[in-house]
């Protein structure tokens, strides 16, 4: 893979994207065709302070976040179904819960340690808000879990591929950010694509079908409110906006726990999961979670929701 980087010098012309002093790249605002270009192709104009290097240094690291959450997004499918098939643990909001419980953990201990990060202070305002996004970030979480009990990890992926088309609109009702009629034309392929690639391997199941649909559509309202929060006025680190949703997911999915029964069910059976095969899969999978938050975060605050 090769990308053809023009340094410019004088004044851009649009279509451009530039290279953010945080270490991202972000579409100029002039047109859509900024955006289209952000989407296609990443060209960048960039100042007489920025060396070629640098330049190469990020689209570098772009490239590597975006090569790791399409391993994150398809591993989770796999490590959550093998959790709910071969480990039998078939408690999707407690596995979630579980997840949420270890990112906490994690991101609560990066921050205490690492030097270099620094910790956001919210007013009022965006404290309330960050409780709002802890809603549709657990239950973006939870749909996708459920729905992989009906649904094959297959047709989990063909209705994935629909998140992009969903983030257009959203983008242009909250985010006020507009697509060319380019980059809408790309998706179509896309679409298209995965259709086929995993045509053969469809257990069509409606109320899977539903699960998946609501998922796809709540995972990229918080791809773009999660921009918001990465790269707006907040600018929060992603480790920072994970640890402040993390834990108010987790409590959120408590009382639905109980509700639902599966607190109690997992308490009757817990002797049934103290082995190494059963923990392995469950730990991998909060292991995995915790990557694909952490790798989507990044790509919005480098890129945008739509990449």
């Amino acid at each position: 893979m090769s990308f053809n980087i023009p340094i410019v010098h004088s004044k851009p012309i649009v279509p451009v994207v530039v290279v953010k002093d945080g270490g991202g790249i972000a579409p100029e605002t002039e047109s859509s065709a900024s955006m289209d270009s952000c989407f296609l192709c990443f060209p960048i104009c960039v100042n007489r302070s920025i060396s070629s290097p640098q330049i190469a240094f990020r689209m570098l690291r772009i490239v590597l976040l975006l090569t790791l959450w399409l391993a994150c997004n398809s591993g989770i499918s796999l490590v959550n179904k093998a959790v709910f098939q071969f480990a039998h643990f078939n408690y999707p909001v407690m596995l979630c819960a579980l997840h949420f419980l270890f990112q906490t953990l994690f991101t609560s201990t990066y921050l205490a340690i690492a030097k270099g990060v620094s910790v956001a202070e919210l007013d009022e305002k965006g404290t309330n808000i960050i409780r709002a996004f802890s809603i549709l970030f657990m239950a973006n979480v939870v749909f996708g879990n459920a729905s992989l009990r009906y649904v094959t990890v297959s047709f989990r992926q063909v209705f994935h591929s629909s998140i992009p088309a969903m983030v257009i609109p959203l983008s242009a009702i909250v985010l006020q950010k507009y697509f060319s009629t380019r980059v809408k034309l790309c998706l179509v392929p896309t679409l298209l694509g995965v259709a086929l690639a995993a045509y053969g391997d469809i257990d069509f199941n409606l109320f899977g079908a539903i699960l998946c649909f609501v998922g796809c559509f709540l995972a990229a309202l918080k791809s773009v409110l999660s921009n918001k929060f990465l790269s707006g006025t907040y600018s929060l680190h992603p480790f920072d906006l994970l640890n402040r949703v993390a834990p108010l997911a987790f409590l959120q999915l408590l009382p639905l726990s109980l509700y639902l029964g599966e607190a109690e069910g997992l308490i009757d059976k817990w002797e049934t999961y103290l082995n190494f095969h059963a923990l392995s899969l469950i730990f991998g999978s909060a292991v995995v979670s915790l990557l694909l938050n952490w790798v989507s975060f990044e790509v919005c605050k480098a890129t945008s929701a739509l990449t």
